[in-house]
């Protein structure tokens, strides 16, 4: 045991296995978009790190930014617990497959979420900033404001879609229990 890898001695073939498929896999461009790839662009990526901490201005915007998509990553992963629990709330009350309006409700509420995690998942995509976005601050500025743009648009409309699936929830309970409780009140196909 000389290295830290010699519980995974094929740890390299492996990668570069995965590397490969990656590489003949259509959605290749988004997956390794703005990764330093191969030794050239590594080095030149360090240097242009190097010289963006060098200037203070850029580093605080580029601080700030980054500062920025962090706090949207945190509240898209609260937003996603919380539906979650909407889902899996919903999904307990619609065990039985019947149509009914109580049940389309619940449907409803149920895709509004998943429509929400759908949009959240677009807002922790990893971003990383290339080595040609740190070449000029104004580049990098811009490239970095037009993330969090579409991230924040991204997250806003999840969040609507959230509170309007809370708000089916609410709806779906209410009627649930008022029929449960008085259901010679309710006809057939409501409940």
């Amino acid at each position: 045991m000389s290295n830290g890898n010699s519980s995974y001695p094929n740890r390299g073939v492996i990668c570069r296995k995965i590397s490969f498929v990656i590489e003949r896999f259509p959605v290749r461009r988004r997956i390794c978009e703005d990764l330093p790839t191969g030794p050239f662009s590594i080095r030149r990526y360090g240097r242009n790190l190097s010289r963006l901490f060098s200037d203070q201005a850029h580093e605080s915007l580029f601080i700030h930014m980054y500062d920025n998509l962090t706090i949207l990553d945190a509240k898209s992963g609260s937003l996603l617990q919380f539906n979650s629990v909407l889902m899996a709330v919903f999904a307990i009350f619609i065990a039985r497959i019947e149509v009914s309006l109580v049940n389309v409700i619940g449907f409803l509420g149920i895709v509004l979420a998943l429509l929400s995690s759908f949009l959240l998942l677009q807002v922790v995509w990893v971003h990383w900033s290339s080595s040609d976005h740190m070449r000029s601050q104004v580049k990098h500025m811009g490239k970095l404001l037009n993330v969090r743009k579409r991230r924040t648009i991204c997250y806003r409309i999840a969040w609507n879609l959230s509170q309007l699936s809370g708000i089916f929830l609410f709806l779906f309970i209410v009627i649930k229990g008022f029929c449960g409780l008085v259901s010679h009140a309710c006809p057939p196909w409501f409940f």
